[in-house]
Parts: C-alpha cells; structure tokens; sequence
C-alpha cells in the first residue's frame, strides 16, 4: 500500500514522483493500492490530465482531506493559486493557513490523517499487503504508514522526496526540536527510509544513530525519457530563459535575479515563469519595469515539459538546504537543454551535481553577477556557441524505469528483513 497525500490528478514534486514510481513497479509487477485524498478541482497543482498515467492496475483510494483544506479550496477563493506561503490570501483566511503553517505538526495535512487512518486500517484488514510504503511531503502522510505499519505488523518504508526536520523550508526553527524527536520516535519503527541524495543519507545517519546504514536507500528523482522524446518543442528567436517551479521566500525568492534582469534591458531576451508564483514577485517585476517577463502560471506538466525544451537557458533556484536536492534538476536535464543554477551557497547539491555532468553553470545570487554571467550567454548564445560547451546528451541513469528497479528492491529487501526478524 502506498499512503501519499499528492497524488493525480492532484499535482507537485512528490505526486510526480510517486505517479512514475508505481508505474515502474507495475512493471516490475507489484500490485500498488494508493490511500490519497479526494481533491477540489480548484487546488492549484490539480491536473485531470495527469489521471491517464496511473498505471491501470493500481487502485485508488481517495478520502476526506479534512475541513480546513474543504474550505479553503471549496469556498474560499485565493486571488491567485496558492503558493506555499499563502500570500495570495487575505484577512482571516491568510492568518488561519500562517498559522496551520506554523504550528501544525508535522504539518496542515495532519487534519487528512483520521480519515487516511479508517480507510488505511479497513483496507489491511481487506487485503495481505507485503510493504506499506509512505511518501513525504507533506509528512502527515509518514505518520500514516507508522500507525498503519504498528496496527498491522506489515513492512514499512518511508519514502523522502523532501527532509522532514532538517527542512528549512517547512520546519519552523523553534519547532525542529518537536519535529526531530517525532520523527525519531517513528523511524525506530522503519523497515527501510528512502532518501534523493548522500547528502540527505549522511545526515539523517548522523542525527539519528540508531539508524542503520544498509536500512537507508538513495534513489533520486527522474523523468519520463518517453514523455520527453514524445513533447514537441517550440522554438523561440529570441533569447529564452525559463523557469517551471515556486519561489520560497528568503531561499527560494527572484529578487536578485529580477534585479539582474533591469540591466540586461538592452538584450532582446524573453523570460518564461511557469507555475505558482503570488501577486507580490508580479508586483515587484511590475515595478521593476521587467516587460522581458511573462507569468504563465501553473499548467499541465506535459506543457511544462514543452517550455523546458523551449528554453534557450533552463533557470534554477537553488535551496539553502544541505539535504535537499530539488526534482526540478532531473527534468532540466531530460530537457537537454543548458542550465543555470543561481546557487544559495557554495554547498548547493544542484550546483555540484550540474557541474559533475557538464549540464549547466552556476552563479552566486547576487545581481551584479547573475546579469554578468548571463550577458555573456547571451552573446554565446547569438553566436550559436551556447550548447556546445556542455554535455546535453541523455541520460538515462535517471530514467524512472531505471529508478524503479532500485525501489524495487529495497521495498523486496524490507519484506526480506521483516520476514527474518519475525521468525
């Protein structure tokens, strides 16, 4: 069984990610049952195309996702799609969700957890399930495969596509302490944890030293080599920097990149924002007088496919986070088109893995060289040189059938060891 909050058609990072994962499985032939909720059309990552993709012998269970996401995605309205700090809100409705934000714990999807738990339960009652397999963020949905797995006795294994207590992005600094002894408490129980990254494998080593290092698994995200080589592609005469993803405030924010942009106004550039972005980055580019800049908003991720291959230069944000690799990096390179990494620090996991592969640059995030490096890509660019300075061939090593045979067998190895524990 597999416990994930995001999945189609409701559509991000880890509902992209566990959608390719068990079609790989399918293949591999495991039968997938899939506790989720039943989404409002009006969420914004809900994407009904991306229903076609379930593999068909996968079943689905949806359930009540609780009231306060009923109301906020069936009676409120947002002026723009929600983005994950809310901003689009106002009055009450942006002061109730901060506050969710903050102080639910492990975070607002804790309200799905009751109603995950009576179909999780009723349905191990139902069927011989050999692995329960829980996929985070949001982490509610970790909490769910530890209860299912201590009510059962089945095999767990937990699924990071992002760091739960290590997270900066979601894990307020005074809370971590909570976080990290919660989190502790529930991996004690784990049959095998999944991880994207070394880094990530390494740090929840160190934190958690019961854990050990034969229980603990990378396997990164991927892409789709099929859905890339079949999305046609849109070429554009200009100069085209694209961006498919979210900004993070204080991590993840284009302020400098959109600073960057006022002094290249002279260049006959373009640049393409897909996805939820609120009203304050619009306001700022609106004041910057950055008309270069167009906000899609959110589409369909085979019409994002379609604007990564478009691009002339693939821009990335990267995270502050030692641990966390964005899945945004693996599509980039199925693009096969250059990248751009405007890096937080110097430890940034994007900007080494691009440059261990030739696939892209890196750049501090400061203005002034953030517009110099891409002044000069320009020019490269014009001169039809850009691409030939990096290795844009595919690669296959993060195909997600490829990945698949991993999952399948670290899901096979903590049946294995569960099985010999018991007897």
């Amino acid at each position: 069984m597999l416990c994930a909050y995001d999945f189609p058609p409701t559509i991000g990072p880890r509902g992209l990610r566990w959608l390719y994962l068990s079609r790989a499985l399918s293949a591999q032939g495991w039968e997938l049952d899939v506790l989720t909720i039943k989404p409002a059309p009006t969420y914004p990552r809900y994407d009904a195309q991306a229903v076609r993709l379930i593999p068909p012998s996968a079943r689905i269970y949806r359930t009540y996702p609780g009231p306060v996401y009923d109301i906020v995605y069936n009676h409120w309205r947002p002026k723009v799609a929600l983005t994950p700090t809310d901003a689009d809100y106002d009055g009450l409705q942006n002061r109730v969700l901060k506050f969710l934000r903050q102080a639910a714990i492990p975070d607002r999807a804790i309200e799905w957890l009751p109603f995950a738990l009576i179909r999780g339960i009723k349905l191990m009652r139902q069927n011989q399930y050999d692995v329960i397999v829980s996929s985070g963020y949001p982490f509610t949905a970790h909490l769910v495969g530890y209860l299912l797995k201590k009510s059962s006795g089945r095999s767990w294994v937990a699924d990071y596509g992002d760091p739960w207590a290590f997270n900066s992005v979601i894990i307020p600094a005074w809370r971590r302490p909570v976080d990290l002894r919660l989190e502790g408490a529930m991996l004690r129980s784990a049959d095998g944890i999944i991880l994207t990254n070394e880094a990530a494998k390494q740090g929840y080593l160190m934190q958690y030293p019961f854990l050990s290092s034969d229980r603990v698994r990378i396997i990164p995200s991927g892409f789709d080599p099929v859905e890339y080589a079949s999305t046609p592609s849109t070429e554009s005469k200009r100069f085209r920097l694209v961006y498919t993803g979210v900004f993070y405030p204080g991590i993840r924010a284009p302020g400098a990149f959109f600073e960057a942009l006022r002094r290249l106004s002279d260049l006959d550039l373009e640049v393409l924002i897909a996805g939820d972005v609120n009203d304050r980055h619009k306001e700022y580019a609106i004041e910057a007088s950055l008309r270069q800049v167009r906000f899609v908003g959110h589409i369909p991720h085979k019409d994002a496919i379609a604007l990564q291959k478009s691009a002339s230069l693939l821009i990335l944000f990267g995270n502050n986070s030692r641990y966390q690799l964005p899945s945004k990096v693996f599509e980039y390179i199925a693009a096969r088109k250059p990248i751009l990494v405007i890096r937080h620090d110097d430890g940034d996991l994007a900007a080494r893995l691009l440059h261990q592969r030739r696939r892209g640059l890196s750049v501090e995030n400061s203005p002034d060289q953030i517009a110099d490096v891409l002044r000069r890509a320009y020019f490269q660019w014009k001169e039809g040189g850009l691409d030939g300075q990096f290795d844009l061939t595919e690669s296959r090593e993060f195909a997600w059938d490829q990945l698949g045979s991993y999952l399948d067998v670290a899901l096979k190895s903590a049946f294995l060891r569960k099985h010999d524990e018991s007897h």
